[in-house]
């Protein structure tokens, strides 16, 4: 979300309000355990305009710590 309002703030974007939910789906069968996949939904409030707005979102995404650390296999 830090990414989310860094942009909206860097690019004078109103954020009324933002909320975000995130979720996993669990193999207990993989070795030790875990995540199949990840998903997380945000809800953004904002008088701005849905163009401006789905382009924050793309260029968090991109900026985003967790999901490029996730995106990468690693050793």
């Amino acid at each position: 979300m830090t990414q989310y309002v860094k942009l909206a703030i860097a690019k004078e974007v109103s954020l009324e309000s933002m909320k975000a939910v995130a979720r996993g789906h669990f193999d207990r069968r993989a070795g030790g355990g875990a995540f199949k996949d990840m998903i997380h939904d945000i809800a953004i409030e904002s008088p701005a305009d849905e163009d401006q707005i789905r382009e924050i979102a793309r260029e968090a995404e991109s900026v985003c710590y967790a999901h490029n650390t996730l995106k990468t296999p690693f050793e």
